[in-house]
């Protein structure tokens, strides 16, 4: 039975490796696949046969990649220009890998696909040029952060070809930066002005293409941001309420004599009362913030919003009147409970309110 069993397990793996050889690949129309296998049992000596399916397989290759590749002569589309020049490196990688092996009129075919990378490597290159020109033109900075995108995908395909790619590249980029300059106005909260202020002051940096100056004088900027923090919101609610509580206790005891004459202590009970009055005393802050705009440019696309966050704190005090054997442990263990500072809850505050605007603006 197990013989029977390792001879269909063998001809399963046979069968799966002749469906899933280079020559069925390539007869499934799979030429990079094919091409893959038949170069590494190549390369391995396994089967020197494998040099013609590599070059079959090859040629094959460069036109069905030729058949895949968008046409972009009608709508140039950089995602799509991109698209292409991925297809292009993966013919690339593999005539690398097999060049000994291919022959002259595949070396040739490999050298017209290359061609044709290379003039849209240039194609994109001008493009990215065109928009920094429109910039320089316009000042506007959508036109240089296209430049960038299109000068990002040449350096990722073909930098070796234009040695001032890093130059291109960093002038796009800061000319296609959209500075926010904030500044915060505490109204009638200046107490907090300090602790706003060391929080805020982190906004500073930049991510992608936006760059956040923080509390500068005078129009600096393509966006002046104006934090108007309304008046801090504080609430003090409280509440009282009793709960009466009871409980049988011993309460000394008797003597008595059983049946037989014998003297036996009979436990006494007693029933103590007492009350616990529960105050629960509640804070609640809340501060809104109004995030005014105002454009210096039409590079300012920043929308007004408004941001508001409260904290709550509660706690309960008891107090307790009557027999307190009576009371449960609870009440008599935990009963100095104090509410947090409000400075203390105004710093968690900031917090929250910074990580809402940070998120908004970066």
């Amino acid at each position: 039975m197990k013989i029977q069993r390792l001879l269909f397990s063998l001809i399963i793996i046979m069968l799966i490796s002749a469906c899933s050889g280079p020559q069925k690949l390539y007869e499934k129309g799979k030429y990079s696949k094919a091409y893959d296998k038949a170069l590494s049992k190549l390369k391995k000596g396994k089967d020197r046969k494998m040099k013609t399916l590599v070059n079959k397989a090859f040629f094959k290759m460069i036109d069905q990649t030729r058949d895949e590749l968008i046409d972009l002569n009608r709508n140039f589309d950089l995602v799509d220009a991109e698209r292409n020049l991925k297809k292009y490196d993966e013919v690339r990688e593999r005539f690398e890998a097999g060049e000994t092996f291919l022959t002259d009129e595949n070396v040739e075919k490999n050298a017209g696909l290359r061609d044709e990378k290379e003039g849209l490597v240039s194609d994109v290159y001008e493009g990215g040029l065109a928009f920094m020109n429109d910039y320089n033109s316009s000042q506007q900075k959508v036109n240089a952060r296209e430049a960038f995108a299109y000068f990002s995908v040449v350096d990722k395909y073909c930098s070796n070809d234009y040695p001032n790619m890093d130059q291109l590249l960093n002038e796009s980029f800061e000319a296609g930066t959209v500075v926010y300059n904030v500044n915060v106005d505490l109204n009638f909260d200046q107490e907090y002005r300090w602790e706003v202020n060391r929080k805020f002051d982190d906004l500073e940096g930049r991510q992608g293409f936006t760059r956040i100056v923080y509390d500068r004088q005078g129009n600096v900027g393509d966006c002046l941001v104006e934090l108007d923090f309304d008046s801090l919101d504080e609430d003090l609610q409280e509440s009282t309420s009793t709960k009466n509580y009871s409980e049988k206790i011993e309460d000394g005891y008797t003597i008595q004599k059983d049946s037989t004459g014998k003297e036996i202590k009979i436990t006494k009970y007693k029933t103590v009362t007492g009350s616990v009055t529960t105050r629960r005393i509640s804070k609640r802050i809340k501060w809104r913030v109004n995030l005014d705009v105002r454009s210096m440019n039409g590079d300012c696309n920043l929308k007004e919003e408004r941001f508001s966050e409260e904290l709550i704190d509660e706690v309960d005090q008891f107090e307790i009147s009557g027999d307190q054997r009576a009371i449960p442990s609870q009440y008599t263990r935990n009963n100095n409970e104090k509410l947090e500072s409000t400075d203390d809850m105004v710093d968690d505050l900031i917090d929250e309110l910074y990580r809402d605007i940070y998120d908004y603006l970066y």
